[in-house]
């Protein structure tokens, strides 16, 4: 019984063993208690409670305003908001909050006077800096006012000068009671800043200094003197030029009413003046002499006629003239230039050449052979003889004109102008070898019998066409130089060629030339000149025109030849030895660096990095800076100064660049390559800037930081160790951050791009990584970013509303956006594209405008829509086939 018993109990606790290893036990709970310090910095978000175990928690801290969340503590501690674990255990959680300090001066945002100050600046009480005073109250800080002590109330400039402390002409006397702006340097001014120079007494534009002729009359015109046309009087003779009708008169003269002296009066217009003219009333159009006197008004030969109608002026004196002015000693009735009085021969022809007794040719025959002699070919024929209609007898005919008589004359039709012999016969008639070739052709007379000759009456055996006593046909060196000694081929030395170059020995410089070298009119080849007598002949001498003495290697260069670094300077002259291939160098073979900007030049000079305004600066000084501090003052205005900074590339070893003021960068701004740059600042460029900032491939910048500056593009790629990008009071319209390995932080404090694009920067976390987020926003690019889990934008800023895309693509651990929905709408974005990336969730349902929409390749199922866009989903919507759209995803 006992073990029936026993079995039984076995068997009932075996059952319940079974039964209670087949019941599900209830999961295990943790409690969460959550705490804020201080209380009323803000509040947590979910409150405490109890969650099962494995439930993973998000937690949100929420600032009360005036506060900031700094950190969890706790059993749970770090920085990230909203917190994200997965509860095991009861949990204690802390939030942390602290009075915001926007600019991290230590001193909070609601006593801070002066927010925004720069990183590492001591601030007073008011959490203000030196840079951020201002004394006088006009609105310009210290660090940037010309003007100090600017009156309460008076508008200011750029500059923090008013009108009351203006005096652009430094004359003494502001601006607002100068009545003369301008004066010239060092002149003295009256008490409305006028010098003597810029008065103007009489009105008429010529100020005192310069007007000749004081109290113009009101209203007149004048010339660059000052002197209207009724005060002026060119010539000095007391008539002025507006009535003068004379200019020039001679100083001294009398004049009348009209200006006009005698000497510049011709009352008869024969142009001989009044003073000098002898005969008045002289009639129209006649030309008068030195006088003023016409023919019609003078008799020269005292006849009684006047000489414009006395046809013979000279009648001597006494003698009876006819009507022409003519007595009968002056008359010559046939006009041969004899006097009737003494003319034998009367009427001779009109025209025709008289002797003495008035006679012409055609009225003598002087030999009496009864032909005149004008037209007699044989005067002096002897007298009785018989004469042809010439004139000539039979003596005295010539037929040929050989100068033989046709009675004596062997050779008739003796060629004109040959000489002939007594008989009239001429060479040309004559053959004395009877070569066939007349003598005075035959240029080789006493031909051999028989021999045939050629033009010039010469045989093969009579020529030596070079005269060097050797026959032509037997010369084998024709054209023998008039003189030389031949050899028995009738070739002389100046003929002979030993070398074969072309050149005879007579004149071969150079003999021995190599067989089918060039050579040069005196016989000689490349290889055998020197043409700079440097004792390398030109064929191996790389430096042709070496100076005369100088040493020269085998190349047959000298140092004043060489250059070593190729950059155009001797070697011998050069300062810089090793200068890099096609650098830019000086007189002196140093690198120079080309800095266009007169005004950035000068500030170089100012800084001891050059001394000489001339676009240039010499490399190695520009290589050496380690700091530039650049500020807007330090050029001349007017402000915003344009200034153009080519050539700080070239400052390799800067390590630290700031820029201050209102500048223009003309041609904009890059920063490229400099190893050693560190950090770049740019504080208070209040002018917009449209050319383009470009800071790239900076192998060791750090930081980069811009205050109060607004400008159009900014590009800040390539440099590998950049982590800190500060915007304070910054606006751009677009900025680009792109390829920069180590980048973590874009710090905001109202600073904004209308346009961002973020690429290619792993070590970023978030963004921003904390403080305000994106503002003012309108395309946004955040693309292929490894590490980066989140980014959000200010939906309070400025434009917030104007967001209209958002394009974050590739970035495998991006699981959260943050769009501050609460506050904002966003009525103007059409586009989200976050492919390629790492959401668990998406709701799409605020975007009432999202026509374009890609969440491919993304760890979710379900998106949340709403109904109108559930009823009609745009055709650019795009996502994974498994995942859905509804009303509630939770």
């Amino acid at each position: 019984m006992k073990r029936q018993l026993l079995l039984s109990f076995f068997l009932i606790g075996f059952a319940s063993i079974l039964y209670l290893g087949c019941t599900k036990e209830p999961p295990e709970k943790f409690a969460l208690s959550i705490d804020v310090s201080p209380e009323e910095g803000g509040s947590i978000n979910p409150t405490s409670g109890s969650y099962e175990t494995g439930t993973k928690l998000t937690l949100s801290a929420i600032p009360s305003g005036g506060y900031d969340f700094e950190r969890w503590i706790g059993d749970i501690n770090g920085t990230s908001n909203p917190l994200e674990f997965t509860i095991t255990k009861d949990t204690e959680v802390t939030a942390v909050f602290v009075r915001e300090d926007l600019d991290g001066d230590g001193v909070a945002n609601e006593v801070d006077q002066c927010p925004n100050t720069q990183p590492g600046e001591e601030v007073d009480e008011n959490g203000c800096s030196v840079r951020q005073s201002d004394s006088d109250g006009d609105g310009i800080n210290d660090n940037n006012d010309l003007c100090g002590e600017t009156p309460e109330g008076e508008t200011v400039n750029s500059d923090g000068c008013s009108e009351s402390q203006l005096d652009d002409d430094v004359d003494g006397v502001f601006n607002s009671l100068d009545l003369c702006p301008d004066t010239p340097s060092g002149e003295e001014v009256d008490g409305n800043g006028c010098s003597e120079s810029q008065k103007d007494t009489d009105g008429d534009g010529v100020v005192n200094s310069l007007d000749q002729c004081p109290g113009t009359p009101e209203g007149a015109t004048v010339d660059e003197n000052g002197c209207s046309d009724s005060q002026i009087d060119t010539d000095g003779d007391g008539v002025i030029d507006s009535v003068d009708e004379c200019p020039d008169t001679p100083v001294g003269s009398n004049v009348d009413l009209q200006g006009c002296a005698p000497s510049q009066k011709d009352t008869d217009g024969d142009g001989v003046t009044d003073d000098i003219d002898q005969c008045a009333d002289t009639p129209e159009g006649e030309d008068v002499d030195e006088f003023g006197c016409s023919a019609s008004e003078t008799d020269g030969d005292g006849d009684g006629v006047t000489n414009d109608l006395d046809q013979c002026p000279g009648t001597p004196e006494g003698e009876t003239v006819d009507e022409n002015g003519c007595s009968d000693s002056q008359k010559d009735s046939d006009g041969d230039g004899v006097l009737d009085e003494d003319d034998i021969c009367p009427n001779t022809a009109d025209g025709a050449v008289v002797d003495a007794d008035g006679c012409s040719d055609a009225q003598k025959d002087s030999d009496n052979d009864g032909v005149k002699d004008n037209i007699d070919q044989c005067p002096n024929t002897p007298s009785g003889a018989s004469v042809d209609a010439n004139g000539c007898s039979d003596g005295q005919k010539d037929t040929d004109g050989d100068g033989v008589t046709d009675d004596r004359d062997n050779c008739s039709g003796t060629p004109t102008g040959e000489s002939v012999d007594a008989n009239g016969c001429s060479d040309s008639q004559k053959d004395s070898d009877n070569d066939g070739v007349s003598n005075d052709l035959d240029q080789c007379p006493g031909t051999p019998s028989g021999e045939a000759v050629n033009g010039v009456g010469c045989s093969q055996s009579q020529l030596d066409e070079d005269g060097d006593g050797v026959a032509d046909d037997n010369d084998q060196c024709p054209n023998t130089p008039t003189g030389e000694s031949v050899d028995t081929n009738g070739c002389s030395e100046s003929q002979k060629d030993a070398d074969g170059d072309g050149v005879a020995d007579s004149i071969d410089e150079c003999p021995g030339t190599p067989s089918g070298a060039t050579v040069n009119p005196q016989g000689c080849s490349s290889s055998q000149i020197d043409s700079d007598g440097d004792g390398v002949n030109n064929d191996d001498d790389l430096c042709p025109d070496t100076p005369s003495g100088e040493i020269v290697d085998a190349d047959g260069c000298s140092d004043s030849q060489k250059d070593s670094d190729g950059d155009g300077i001797a070697d011998d002259i050069d300062a810089c030895a090793g200068t890099e291939s096609g650098a830019t160098v000086n007189n002196e073979g140093c690198q120079v660096t080309f800095v266009p900007d007169d005004k950035f030049e000068q500030f170089l000079i100012d800084n001891g990095y050059d001394d000489v305004l001339d676009d240039y600066v010499l490399t190695q000084n520009m290589r050496s800076i380690e700091s530039l501090a650049i500020s807007a003052i330090q050029f001349p205005g007017p402000y915003p100064v344009e200034v153009d900074f080519t050539g700080i590339e070239d400052c390799i070893s800067l390590a630290s660049l700031s820029f201050t003021g209102s500048i223009i960068y003309k041609g904009g701004l890059t920063l490229n390559g400099l190893a050693q740059l560190r950090r770049v600042d740019f504080n208070g460029n209040v002018s917009f800037q449209t050319d383009p900032i470009v800071i790239s491939n900076n192998d060791n910048l750090e930081i980069v930081y811009f205050t109060d500056f607004d400008t159009d593009i900014v590009n800040i790629s390539n440099n590998p160790n950049l982590i800190d990008l500060f915007m304070v009071e910054t606006s751009f319209q677009e900025l680009e951050i792109i390829n920069n390995s180590a980048f973590e932080n874009l710090e905001l404090f109202d600073g904004y791009s209308a346009s961002l694009t973020f690429s290619n920067n792993p070590s970023t976390i978030s963004l921003p990584a904390s403080g305000i987020a994106l503002q003012g926003v309108r395309r946004c690019t955040i693309t292929n970013n490894l590490n980066l889990e989140s980014f959000s934008f200010d939906p309070s800023s400025p434009g917030a509303s104007g967001l209209e895309e958002v394009l974050a693509t590739n970035n495998p651990k991006l699981n959260s956006i943050g769009f501050g929905l609460s506050e904002l709408t966003y009525p103007n974005l059409f586009q989200i594209d976050i492919s390629n990336c790492n959401f668990s969730s998406f709701d799409a349902s605020p975007f009432s405008n999202l026509t374009q929409f890609n969440v491919t390749n993304n760890p979710l199922s379900c998106i949340q829509v709403t109904q109108e866009q559930l009823d009609n989903i745009p055709a650019n919507w795009i996502k994974d086939p498994e995942d859905v759209y509804s009303l509630d995803c939770n």
